[in-house]
């Protein structure tokens, strides 16, 4: 069943392609990344190798990527290899990614803001976690709008992301301990 349309929502000026899909798989849903050179995120995230896959997906065109992780203990005790640990302050250190955890309630919001290089936006809105679980046993449903980035929709999208980040974000992960990983000079004690 074809699921898409085109729409022009009110107040929001241009139009944009909309579509409802169920996500089935982690390569169903992360066919929507396959373009980005920029995500913007809130989501429910308990997997941090998930991010660094779509950093390092075969033909990833990803540079920077700014999540608001829904719940801060199950990410932070998920870091729990150094490889890991040490790529997300390297990809930190670069300023690629940018998790920011949240400050009180946990957040269950799932809201995806993906820029490609020819900026085009595609904004998703739904249930689809970026965690190991939700792949592994569940289906997922959301909407897809595709538009352009400066549209009222895409602003309207941004906005709604950033009042996440401003309610919910108040600190920034690897912020402290990369500080702490410059001063130190013995490589025993980085480890």
């Amino acid at each position: 069943m074809d699921w898409d349309t085109t729409i022009n929502l009110g107040g929001f000026g241009n139009s944009a392609q909309m579509e409802w899909q169920t996500v089935k798989s982690w390569k169903s849903f992360t066919n929507f990344f396959d373009e980005a050179v920029h995500i913007d995120a809130v989501t429910y995230c308990e997997s941090p190798e998930l991010l660094l896959e779509l950093f390092d997906q075969e033909g990833s065109t990803l540079e920077t990527m700014d999540v608001l992780i829904g719940d801060k203990d199950a990410y932070q005790s998920a870091v729990d290899d150094a490889t890991v640990a040490r790529r997300l302050e390297r990809y930190y250190e670069e300023d690629k990614l940018t998790v920011r955890l949240k400050n009180r309630k946990v957040v269950h919001s799932k809201l995806y803001r993906i820029v490609a290089a020819d900026e085009t936006v595609t904004l998703i809105a739904g249930s689809a976690n970026l965690s190991y679980n939700s792949w592994t046993n569940q289906t997922n449903s959301v909407v897809v709008f595709n538009t352009e980035v400066g549209t009222q929709l895409d602003q309207q999208f941004k906005q709604w992301i950033e009042h996440h980040r401003e309610e919910y974000a108040d600190t920034i992960f690897m912020e402290d301990l990369a500080a702490e990983l410059e001063d130190l000079d013995d490589e025993e004690e980085v480890e």
